[in-house]
């Protein structure tokens, strides 16, 4: 307290205001350090008790408007041993196909069976999207659900989803963490190129809002450390680092950590004692300088009441800043209202997309996502 004094104490403010402002701070400043408390800075950051939808539902994927035995829902287990749930979506045209077999069954499906993944790995149409989502509810959450189906309902390519919940979120086990939830985006991957026989080349990874982090993250581990190349990396309402969340987290378009900027420094202190930093732009640098060859969408709606559309303009800027291009100019990124900025490197392909609409959420299921997923895949199509 005595720090914020002497630094509103050098400014001509009455004594009175000085106190009022030291009162409209030091909540914020209470609740900055109750963060520092590794439990409630899981909770704040992830929100994974907010499961927003019923936990015996999970199980049930035709309540949340799927076709019956469109969905199967199943276990995956990561390398220290945490059990994670996770749901494998069939395109919508590849059920018709095979709804005689697949609706029969009166119980939905507990399994990933052979019969259902050869439906995937032997079918040279179809691709397969890897599902990271935000934090708070579960992978079934409504907007969610909503986006598997639009992926699921497009003709070309045959997109299967494979969504899932990261520790501690809807039924699977464990505590979520920055390096947990890497770990559980890992073993998903893992189960999809050894389980179901899925090439890499027909993998996007998929990220939204903190899942872009996740996203981002595992983009980096299979180039950098792996050296495997997936079909691309698609990260939409993202955010260059929890320092900048802290700042332009807004609810309802108020920034609600605002009052503590008022102490210089403060947020960016805070926030490097935290074990989840979620360093995106530094991974997205890291990316375009080491790897041999990526292909990088970024989306972000202009009307994002909840994470302001700049810092899915600082995304682009990081990947841009990083490649070999000439030097960087800030109009390098100015985008008009709805379109797209592309940014062709010798090694691959950034884009930029800021439709008007699509808020934070519904904009997961709109025509930038499906138009980004499908420059994603690419020259695999």
């Amino acid at each position: 307290m005595a720090f914020l004094f002497s630094v509103l104490g050098k400014s001509s403010l009455p004594t009175t205001i000085l106190w009022a402002l030291g009162g409209l701070v030091l909540p914020y400043v209470a609740i900055g350090c109750l963060l520092l408390i590794p439990a409630v800075e899981r909770r704040a950051i992830y929100m994974h008790d907010f499961k927003t939808t019923p936990r015996g539902d999970l199980n049930h994927p035709e309540k949340f408007g799927f076709a019956r035995n469109q969905v199967t829902s199943f276990h995956i287990s990561t390398r220290d041993g945490v059990v994670l749930h996770a749901w494998h979506i069939l395109p919508l045209s590849v059920y018709e196909d095979h709804k005689d077999t697949l609706g029969n069954n009166a119980e939905p499906r507990r399994d990933a069976s052979e019969e259902l993944l050869c439906l995937l790995r032997d079918d040279p149409g179809a691709r397969l999207i890897i599902h990271a989502h935000g934090s708070s509810g579960t992978l079934a959450s409504s907007w969610r659900a909503d986006s598997y189906k639009a992926l699921s309902s497009m003709s070309t390519p045959k997109i299967h989803v494979l969504a899932f919940d990261y520790r501690g979120f809807g039924l699977s086990e464990g505590v979520p963490s920055e390096q947990g939830l890497l770990m559980d985006a890992e073993a998903v991957f893992d189960w999809a190129i050894d389980v179901a026989g899925v090439s890499p080349e027909r993998i996007v990874i998929f990220g939204h809002s903190m899942g872009s982090g996740v996203a981002i993250g595992l983009y980096q581990r299979l180039l950098l450390e792996r050296k495997i190349q997936v079909a691309g990396l698609v990260a939409v309402s993202g955010f260059v680092d929890i320092a900048t969340v802290a700042k332009t987290y807004t609810v309802g378009g108020v920034p609600v950590f605002k009052p503590l900027q008022i102490v210089p420094g403060l947020v960016e202190f805070l926030t490097r004692k935290l074990e989840s930093t979620w360093k995106n732009g530094d991974r997205l640098v890291d990316i375009v300088r080491k790897s041999e060859k990526y292909h990088i969408e970024i989306v972000h709606a202009r009307d994002d009441a909840i994470s302001i559309s700049q810092n899915g303009v600082d995304l682009f800027r990081h990947a841009q800043m990083a490649s070999n291009m000439a030097a960087y100019h800030e109009a390098d990124v100015c985008v008009e209202p709805g379109s797209t900025k592309v940014a062709n490197t010798d090694k691959g392909r950034i884009t930029l997309t800021l439709p008007n609409e699509g808020s934070h959420d519904a904009v997961i299921s709109r025509p930038a996502v499906m138009a980004a997923i499908r420059r994603a895949f690419g020259s695999s199509l």
